[in-house]
């Protein structure tokens, strides 16, 4: 199934399911890391302090690179290249 030309109305680009999807997988690192956080807060444990930081991180990092795309992405294509 191709769904990669946006020529069309109700036509959507793959470039665009993609940033749906990393806005998902984004919003579900931020919310695994904040509960790891609480998990570990709960269980008196802190070995996982940069795991859940690095999900916290890398949540927003993966939301701002695939919509970073998008812009350059839709930027190329009104200049017409």
């Amino acid at each position: 199934m191709i769904r990669d030309i946006e020529e069309s109305e109700g036509v959507v680009s793959m470039m665009r399911l993609g940033v749906q999807d990393a806005r998902r997988w984004g919003g579900a690192m931020i919310g695994a890391g904040i509960m790891l956080a609480f998990a570990m807060l709960a269980l008196d444990r802190y070995e996982l302090i940069p795991v859940s930081v690095s999900l916290v991180a890398g949540g927003p990092s993966l939301i701002g690179l695939a919509l970073g795309a998008k812009a350059w992405q839709a930027q190329a294509e009104n200049k017409g290249g």
